[in-house]
């Protein structure tokens, strides 16, 4: 911070220093929050560096470019700039596909045949659609949808192995894992 700093030199001097610190991280993914000249700046710098955005309080809109100034149009521009949006409410997210911009993450989500859990499950997920309640696949197809996904979430021990064979992160939902080697090596996460 800079006394009397104008938007012109922090923009300018956000974007020089964050190269330095892209290039020293090399960050698979940016994570920006809010609607801050420096989150619109972080994002901007990630797609100079090819790498991925993700948008926390994502889809916000007042409408008016000039209040609250600059940040409404530091939300529009990240929200274009941005990779994966995590919209706070419905209405956010609607504003995405006003402006033409897709939320387009999809889950598929084998459910286990034990009808209490198939119960509970669609209960939840009923109006979820971007959720894909599907039957419990063979290996092979287990295989072949875990090649195609961005990550894979899971409580399966096996599964916590196999899919970062195939390059895929894990988050695990449970609350401790025999796997271990796994946390260790960082392509997995108890969550």
């Amino acid at each position: 911070m800079k006394c009397n700093q104008t938007l012109f030199h922090i923009s300018a001097e956000i974007l020089e220093k964050l190269e330095g610190v892209l290039e020293h991280c090399k960050p698979d993914i940016v994570l920006v929050q809010g609607d801050a000249t420096t989150a619109f700046i972080g994002a901007l710098a990630a797609l100079y560096k090819k790498i991925k955005v993700a948008h926390v309080e994502a889809g916000l809109r007042s409408y008016n470019k000039y209040s609250p100034f600059p940040e409404e149009v530091n939300r529009i521009l990240i929200s274009h700039l941005a990779d994966y949006h995590f919209a706070p409410t419905e209405a956010a997210k609607e504003n995405f596909f006003k402006e033409g911009i897709k939320n387009n993450v999809q889950i598929i989500y084998p459910v286990h045949l034990n009808p209490s859990v198939k119960k509970t499950t669609s209960e939840i997920i009923k109006n979820m659609q971007n959720v894909h309640l599907i039957p419990p696949v063979d290996y092979f197809h287990l295989v072949w949808l875990m090649d195609k996904a961005y990550l894979v979430i899971t409580d399966s021990g096996g599964i916590q192995e196999e899919a970062p064979s195939l390059g895929k992160p894990v988050l695990v939902i449970r609350n401790v894992t025999e796997r271990v080697e796994g946390i260790k090596a960082r392509t997995a996460k108890l969550i």
